[in-house]
C-alpha cells in the first residue's frame, strides 16, 4: 500500500453544499468530502477516454479505481502552506473554557474542570503540544432566479449561495494498492484542473488538483502509547449493525473496533454525536440513501490495546466501517493531550505564488506600481514647494515653459542658462531652505529630492516575487519624464500659494 498527499487549491469560489435550514441559502462545507474528489475524478478519466457514462463500469481501469474499493480516497481538510502540515476535526475531547478560551483541557486524560467547556468546530493542526486552528474563509453570493423559458430573471426571487473562497488550501490522503499505483498515480497527474461541488460548471468550484508521493504513512502523533490513546473519527463513520442497516449504537461501534484493535480492547470513555449522510450520484441524477453516522470529531478513550505502534499505524490506513473508500470511516490517535496551548488561528490559504504570472498581469502591475512612484514623487514637491520664498506667477509660469518644452534634462538646463540675468537675479532672490531656486535648478540639487533610483529599488524589493527587477528605469519610466512631473509640481504648488491655495 502506498499513500498519496493530494492538494487542492481553489481557483474560484466552491461551494460543497449542506443543509442551512433556510430555504433561500444554500450553505457550503469547510472542508472537501471525498466523494466530491471521486466524482471529479471519475468525470475526468470519461471524458479523457472518451467512455459513454453508461458504459464507464464496464472499464476496468474505472472499476478498480473507483468502484471496487480497493483505493481509499479520504477527505481534503484545511491546509495553510507555511504550515506544512496536515489537519484534522478538532477531537470532541479537547474543549476550552468558556470564559477562558485559551485554556484547553483533554477530558480523557484530566479530571472534568469545575468551569464550563465548550466543543470546538472545524479542523486545526495538533502537533508539540500546540493547538492550531484554521479558518476557512466564506462568502455569500447573492443570485437571481432564472425564467428557464424566457431566460429573464425572475423578479422579486432570489436566494444565496454561501461558497469558499477563491485561494483557499486543502489536503487529504489517497491510499493506493501497489498493483494499482503506477498507473493511477500517472492519471492522476494528468488531472492538473478539476471542478467540485454545486455549479461547478458555471463560475463555481475550479479548483487545482496536485500529488505527492509520502515516505511512510499518514501523518499521527509520536507520543501515544497503544495502552491509552485517543481514537478519533476524522470523518463521519457509518456502521453496520448485525441486521445490515447503519446504526448509531455505541455497542455496535465498540464490537467493530474489537475486529480492527483486538478483543482486549475497552472503551473507557466517549464522546460521540450522531448524523445523518446523504451524497448526490450525478450518473443516477439522484441522492444515495442517507445512512446514520458517527460524526467527525467523535472521541473514544481506548485502552488495553495489545498492538505494536507500528500495527496500530497500519490499522489506521485501513479506517473502519462501510464505503471507506468514499472518505468515511477515516480514524487518527492522539495522546494525553493535558498540556496542550492554543495558537492564533491561521487562514487555509495558498500563500505561494502560482508557477507562470501572465504576461498582461505583470503590465498591469507595473502600471500600479509606477503610478504609486509617482504619487510619492507629487508628495514630495508638494512638501518641497511649502518652504520657497516668494516669486511672482509670471516668473513661475516661463520656468513652467521651459520644462514642459524641453525634451531631455540637458535641454531643460540649456533654457535655464540662457535666461536674461535681470530674471536670474529674481530666481537668485527665491531661496529654497540653504540654496535659491536658480542654483536648485541649474545644479539639479531637484535630483536629492526625488532620488527615483531610490523608489524604484524599495518597490522592486517589495515586489520582488511576481517579477525581479519590476520596474526598470528608463522602461516604462523614463527618468526625465519623472523629473518634468515632480518640477511641474513643484511649481503648480507654489502658485497655488501665491493664490491663496487656489489653482
Amino acid at each position: 500500500m502506498k499513500t498519496l498527499l493530494y492538494s487542492l487549491k481553489t481557483k474560484s469560489p466552491v461551494i460543497i453544499s449542506k443543509s442551512s435550514g433556510d430555504i433561500n441559502m444554500i450553505a457550503t462545507k469547510s472542508y472537501i468530502p471525498a466523494n466530491n474528489l471521486i466524482g471529479s475524478l471519475a468525470s475526468c478519466f470519461i471524458k479523457e477516454n472518451n467512455i459513454k457514462d453508461c458504459k464507464a463500469h464496464l472499464n476496468q481501469d474505472f472499476y478498480d479505481w473507483f468502484l471496487s474499493g480497493k483505493i481509499i480516497f479520504k477527505d481534503a481538510h484545511p491546509a495553510n502552506e507555511e504550515k506544512n502540515e496536515p489537519s484534522f476535526p478538532i477531537p470532541f475531547s479537547i474543549q476550552y473554557e468558556k470564559l477562558k478560551s485559551d485554556t484547553l483541557h483533554d477530558l480523557f486524560f484530566e479530571k472534568r474542570p469545575a468551569e464550563q467547556t465548550k466543543q470546538f468546530s472545524g479542523a486545526a493542526i495538533i502537533k508539540d503540544n500546540i493547538l492550531t486552528k484554521i479558518l476557512v474563509e466564506r462568502k455569500l453570493n447573492p443570485h437571481h432566479e432564472v425564467d428557464r423559458e424566457t431566460g429573464a430573471v425572475k423578479q422579486s426571487i432570489f436566494f444565496n449561495y454561501e461558497s469558499i473562497k477563491e485561494d483557499s488550501c486543502f489536503t487529504g490522503y489517497i491510499n493506493v494498492p501497489d498493483e494499482l499505483f503506477g498507473k493511477f498515480e500517472a492519471f492522476l497527474k494528468s488531472c492538473n484542473h478539476i471542478n467540485l461541488g454545486r455549479s461547478k460548471n458555471t463560475q463555481y468550484g475550479k479548483t487545482l488538483f496536485s500529488i505527492k508521493l509520502i515516505d511512510g504513512k499518514e501523518s499521527t502523533p509520536a507520543d501515544f502509547e497503544p495502552a491509552k490513546f485517543t481514537l478519533l473519527l476524522a470523518s463521519d463513520t457509518i456502521i453496520y449493525n448485525d441486521n445490515g442497516f447503519s446504526s448509531g449504537s455505541s455497542s455496535d461501534l465498540e464490537t467493530e473496533l474489537k475486529k480492527l484493535f483486538g478483543d482486549n480492547i475497552k472503551i473507557e470513555n466517549q464522546l460521540l454525536k450522531i448524523v445523518s449522510v446523504e451524497n448526490y450520484v450525478g450518473i443516477w441524477n439522484l441522492k444515495k440513501e442517507s445512512d446514520i453516522a458517527f460524526s467527525a470529531g467523535s472521541s473514544l478513550l481506548i485502552t488495553g490495546c495489545s498492538l505494536s505502534k507500528e500495527e496500530l499505524l497500519k490499522k489506521i490506513q485501513i479506517g473502519i466501517g462501510e464505503r471507506r473508500n468514499e472518505g468515511f470511516g477515516s480514524i487518527h490517535i492522539l495522546g494525553n493531550c493535558t498540556n496542550l496551548k492554543k495558537a492564533d488561528y491561521i487562514k487555509a490559504k495558498n500563500n505561494s505564488l502560482p508557477s507562470e504570472i501572465p504576461a498582461n498581469a505583470i503590465s498591469t502591475i507595473e502600471d500600479i506600481v509606477i503610478s504609486k512612484i509617482k504619487e510619492e514623487a507629487k508628495l514630495t514637491a508638494y512638501k518641497k514647494a511649502r518652504g520657497v520664498g516668494i516669486l511672482k506667477n509670471s516668473q513661475i509660469g516661463r520656468i513652467e515653459s521651459l520644462i514642459k518644452k524641453a525634451t531631455n534634462e540637458e535641454q531643460f538646463l540649456r533654457e535655464i542658462n540662457n535666461i536674461r540675468d535681470t530674471a536670474k537675479d529674481k530666481y537668485k532672490k527665491c531661496h529654497i531652505g540653504n540654496t535659491d531656486l536658480l542654483e536648485y535648478l541649474i545644479k539639479s540639487k531637484y535630483k536629492n529630492d526625488i532620488n527615483i533610483n531610490e523608489l524604484i529599488t524599495k518597490m522592486n524589493e517589495k515586489y520582488k516575487e511576481i517579477k525581479n527587477p519590476l520596474i526598470v528605469l528608463n522602461g516604462k519610466i523614463n527618468e526625465f519624464s519623472f523629473t518634468q512631473l515632480f518640477l511641474t509640481t513643484f511649481l503648480v504648488s507654489l502658485r497655488k500659494k501665491n493664490n491663496g491655495g487656489k489653482k
